[in-house]
This record gives C-alpha cells, structure tokens and sequence, in this order.
C-alpha cells in the first residue's frame, strides 16, 4: 500500500498522509521515512488498540521517526474529526487474514468455510466498509485513498471496492 503512495508523495512540495490502521508501524515508519526530506510533512498513524499502540509508538521511535503524530482514536470517527484533512488516507483494513496462512497456520482456517457466513463476518465487513467511508471524509479532493487487506477473498476486497464506487 505504501509503495502506491510514493509517486503522490513526491509531487507535492508538503504532504500529509493518515494511515488509518497503523500497527504495529511498518507503513508508517516507510511513509515517515520518505515525507522525512520534505518540511513540513506529517504522518498521522492512527491505531485505536492502546497495546497495539504503544507497540506503533516503540516501532516509530525505533527507527527514528520525528514526522509522526500517532493517535487511539476510532478510525470510523476521524473522517468526522478530520473532514477533507489529508492529502492521502491508506486504509489496510482489519481482515480475515487469509493471507497470513504463510506464517500462522491457523488462518486457513477461514478457507474452509464459506465467507461471509456468520455474524462476526458481517461485523468485519461493516468495520472495513466504515472505515473505508471515514478514510475517503478525511480526504481532501485531489488526494490520493489506498484501501487494502491482507486477505484473498473477494468479499474484503474487490466487493468492498465495487460497493464503495458505487454509493
């Protein structure tokens, strides 16, 4: 998700960039990294998990991240807080997480089953449909929004997307 920002990223001469689900920091210390010969740049890393938090924070600070403002706020709330704020918004969604089978065993699991079959699979699917929602409010027009999981299935992805384009 990051590397798709990075073009957008150098032809603004200042950029603000929220990354909505930021734990545990590896796409905001990239973001930080890059914006950090540009002044008056900012990352706003939002992780609304306390622990999850502190973990973004030891990470940014870590790898010397100066151009970051980390929060805990309910990511479908910052839209409302922040309308048309950022000149970019990444959104990689809290998921099913198929696509970690790779190092946790445990999550093809999900492949098993038929997805969206129960109540907490409509649950996840209402979170990533509102913070895509509250993503595209804290953009400003221009700006550039990233949506990803990082599950495979279609539900997550391409039908969030088609859903989203078309309300």
């Amino acid at each position: 998700p990051v590397q798709a920002l990075r073009a957008t990223i150098n032809a603004h001469p200042t950029f603000s960039v929220l990354d909505l689900c930021a734990a545990p920091g590896s796409k905001s210390t990239q973001l930080a990294a890059w914006l950090g010969d540009v002044p008056g740049s900012i990352v706003f890393a939002n992780e609304p998990n306390v622990k999850r938090a502190s973990i973004l924070k030891l990470n940014l600070l870590r790898c010397g991240a100066t151009n970051v403002i980390v929060s805990s706020l309910q990511g479908q709330q910052i839209g409302d807080l922040c309308p048309e704020g950022f000149d970019a918004v990444l959104v990689d969604a809290p998921c099913s997480a198929e696509g970690n089978v790779r190092s946790d065993a445990n999550s093809a699991n999900h492949w098993h089953r038929q997805f969206p079959s129960n109540p907490a699979d409509a649950a996840l699917l209402k979170v990533q449909r509102d913070l895509l929602a509250s993503g595209w409010s804290a953009l400003r027009p221009g700006g550039v929004l990233i949506y990803s999981t990082c599950t495979l299935n279609a539900f997550e992805n391409e039908m969030q997307r088609d859903n989203f384009l078309t309300e």
